[in-house]
């Protein structure tokens, strides 16, 4: 026990399949685990900012996460899965009524402390990963996605040995304009009280695009003060 919390680790075993849920993780030391692998265990789900669920709730940012780890969810882990946001391209907004509307859509959203992905996958376009306050670990997996697709607050974040992947952005793209960002944190989230030393911290990790994107790609861009983020002993 742990602060009247129970500290004994829950293993959630997932065979392989695509399952389309929307999951919210609130309990602590709970780990998932793909039995077959990234490639064959996908969880997805298709909420979109500013498209209303079956219950009519029209959604924000926050809310369309496939999946939501929780401030209480601490020592999660997910290993072996491939979590998708089904608008995770270009091509799945043409023709919609959500093309042009801010195309937001989370793979995953993560508040807890101590969280750890590895081995897996996160497919989004924009705002595939949100990361908050807390201490996360994520180590040889794969995130794809055009527009901010890594971003958050007051995280402190190790991606370590990881494949940062840009997919193609709209069709009017143009070569001499930005196409697409990968990074946008906030840095401090309270004025300057919640200040962090580091931020996100990519090392070892490698950064790619789809083999048709049109454009430039910005590593980050500041969306507030005391942003940070480090790249160190990757490639491009």
């Amino acid at each position: 026990m742990q602060d009247g919390i129970s500290t004994a680790r829950k293993n959630v075993y997932i065979a392989a399949g695509t399952y389309y849920e929307k999951l919210e993780i609130t309990l602590p030391y709970i780990s998932l685990i793909g039995l077959s692998g990234k490639e064959n265990t996908i969880i997805e789900w298709d909420s979109i900012y500013g498209k209303a669920d079956e219950g009519g709730f029209i959604h924000v940012t926050d809310s369309t996460a496939t999946v939501a780890i929780r401030d209480t969810a601490v020592n999660c882990i997910i290993d072996g899965v491939t979590i998708s946001n089904y608008f995770n391209t270009i091509e799945s907004f043409v023709g919609t009524e959500l093309e042009g509307n801010g195309e937001r859509g989370l793979a995953m959203l993560v508040q807890s402390d101590m969280f750890i992905l590895q081995n897996s996958s996160l497919l989004g376009w924009q705002d595939t990963l949100e990361l908050f306050t807390g201490r996360q670990l994520i180590k040889n997996s794969y995130i794809s996605g055009c527009v901010d697709f890594i971003f958050g607050t007051n995280n402190t974040t190790l991606f370590d040995n990881c494949e940062i992947h840009a997919v193609k952005g709209k069709s009017n793209a143009t070569a001499d304009k930005v196409s697409a960002y990968l990074t946008a944190f906030k840095g401090c989230n309270r004025g300057d009280t919640d200040y962090i030393n580091y931020g996100a911290i990519f090392n070892q990790c490698n950064f790619t695009a789809d083999s048709d994107f049109v454009g430039k790609i910005a590593v980050g861009r500041c969306w507030g003060a005391y942003s940070a983020v480090s790249i160190i002993n990757s490639t491009f």
